[in-house]
């Protein structure tokens, strides 16, 4: 938790403080499952989505990815794992205030353009010349 604190910026964690917002952590590696085969990251991650999202539908919403793709001992043994690779984060009131040493940085409100563009290569044609045979 402490290493959380340290890589969120403080306007990030006061935005979080103030409005009252949830955080959870999915760590997939905390998923026994996970870590013999990384391929199943994504299902691990709809999960923790569906859990977060709609926790009065999980377990019809588990049967059904199930169903889709054909691994109900798969599922539940990831549902399972879910309980240690996602947690919730307690937001201390802490994060409220900001220190006066600290200057909180503004997010940006929109997408700002950067230096990935096209590159327009201009190659000069050589001149053309007119000659008889």
């Amino acid at each position: 938790d402490e290493a959380l604190e340290k890589k969120l910026n403080v306007s990030v964690r006061k935005a979080l403080a103030s409005r009252k917002i949830q955080l959870f952590v999915l760590d997939p590696s905390a998923s026994a499952r996970v870590a013999q085969d990384h391929s199943l990251e994504t299902y691990l991650t709809q999960l923790a989505f569906l859990r977060i999202a709609r926790y009065d539908t999980f377990s019809a919403s588990v049967q059904k990815l199930a169903d889709i793709n054909g691994g109900h001992n798969l599922f539940g043994e990831l549902k399972k794992d879910l309980q240690n690779a996602l947690r919730q984060i307690e937001i201390p009131e802490s994060w409220l205030t900001i220190e006066p040493e600290v200057e909180p940085t503004e997010l940006p409100a929109d997408i700002d353009l950067n230096s990935f563009v096209a590159f327009d290569r201009i190659e000069p044609e050589p001149p053309t010349l007119l000659k008889t045979w």
